[in-house]
């Protein structure tokens, strides 16, 4: 008898209660726009999450808002969908509920929460909860109520100390969310992933330095992205993780973290086990972008494995160094000159100059002849990107709804 009470307490312990989960996404978050990296950001929502949890220093996405998303929804690379490269053009047949659309920007942070915090308050407890939210800030257009822009006295830049604004909105709306899920009994219960879509803009103000580039650019500051977890399940904490992480990862891993069943056949990798118990990562190499289009604000092609790096082509527009823009003058921007083909290589290595300003590619010639191998062999894969062209409904439509129209579908 004494034995089977045994089994049964193991039972118990064993077959715990699967998490709520709350995956988060900020659009166009710069690498040093939070005060976990930059003390002149006010992010203390954010920064207590990530410094409880688990900051990653090596997470990766693609350059552009949309191949991320489709990386993060499927676990598949996009360019074997053809998502590689979406740009909805003014033409376009846009989805956006125009009542929102219509909003303030940093309204829309805040209708967001509200319905959050609904949906949670709402939500059978005795049910586990998966949430995808999306927010828009800081992406453009770079507006916000002026009490939030005077939070940044020392910023003399008008357009830095709005876009410092905005984050801060953007963490305002996290805190509110992470009270709610305190409120109701669920925080204890709740796994929290955070991770931008791709790098800020320096155009919009945002910041990535001391990374180089931005988004719309293979370089590590359009690609390598904030990003944290916090919450249940993990059991080292307070901690920076530096194994490689790429979008495609973040369906199989929270797949991993709810212990769901794994999804075969996608290129995403489970990697709540080397997470939670800050374990080398699974992952050696990973496709950065591969596109076949002329795209002068997109990258051409690229790959990691190991710590090598390797760019073929054009690497996207913006190339320097930019400190955030806290003085009178804004920062200067640096254009590549856009050039077809896979001409010229540029290898770096990531360990040793992670801020890419070392190119070695004349020194070692062999890496970059196998890097350009794997390069081609995941092209045999690679659907052409995806580019609407412009649909004549439009212009009548917009006419009557302001300047966007819906399809309806959604």
């Amino acid at each position: 008898m004494k034995t089977l009470y045994g089994l049964y307490l193991l039972f118990v312990c064993v077959v715990a209660r699967q998490p709520n989960i709350l995956f988060i996404v900020a659009d166009d978050l710069g690498w040093n726009d939070i005060g976990f990296r930059n003390p002149d950001m006010i992010t203390p929502n954010m920064d207590k999450l990530a410094n409880q949890g688990v900051i990653f220093e090596s997470a990766y996405v693609l350059p552009v808002c949309s191949p991320s998303r489709a990386a993060f929804m499927s676990g598949i690379y996009p360019f074997k969908s053809g998502l590689q490269h979406v740009v909805i053009q003014p033409k376009q047949n846009v989805c956006l509920p125009l009542d929102i659309k219509t909003l303030p920007q940093h309204m829309k942070q805040f209708f967001f929460a509200d319905r959050a915090q609904q949906i949670i308050r709402k939500h059978d407890k005795e049910k586990p909860l998966f949430m995808y939210l999306a927010f828009q800030n800081p992406h453009g257009p770079v507006e916000v109520p002026k009490k939030y822009s005077d939070m940044y006295p020392h910023v003399m830049n008008l357009g830095r100390k709005i876009l410092s604004g905005m984050v801060s909105i953007l963490d305002e709306a996290i805190g509110n969310i992470t009270q709610t899920l305190i409120d109701e009994g669920m925080y204890n219960d709740t796994l929290i992933l955070l991770t931008a879509d791709n790098g800020a803009e320096p155009i919009n103000y945002g910041n990535n330095y001391p990374l180089r580039g931005s988004k719309h650019s293979l370089w590590e500051g359009g690609t390598r992205v904030t990003s944290f977890m916090a919450g249940v399940g993990l059991q080292q904490t307070g901690i920076k993780y530096t194994g490689l992480i790429h979008g495609v990862d973040w369906m199989p891993t929270l797949l991993g973290a709810a212990g769901a069943p794994q999804v075969a056949g996608i290129d995403g990798i489970n990697h709540w086990d080397s997470i939670r118990q800050n374990l080398a990562s699974g992952r050696r190499e990973f496709i950065y972008n591969l596109d076949d289009f002329y795209i002068p604000t997109q990258g051409h092609a690229a790959i990691r494995v190991g710590d090598w790096k390797l760019i073929l082509g054009y690497p996207g527009t913006f190339d320097g160094w930019y400190k955030p823009m806290n003085e009178t003058e804004d920062t200067p921007f640096y254009e590549m000159t856009w050039a077809s083909g896979d001409k010229p290589a540029r290898l770096f290595n990531i360990a040793d100059d992670p801020y890419e300003y070392y190119d070695v590619a004349d020194q070692n010639p062999d890496i970059v002849a196998n890097l350009t191998d794997k390069i081609n062999q995941y092209r045999k894969s690679m659907v052409p990107a995806m580019y609407p062209a412009d649909d004549p409904q439009a212009d009548t439509i917009a006419k009557q709804n302001g300047d966007s129209w819906t399809s309806g579908w959604c």
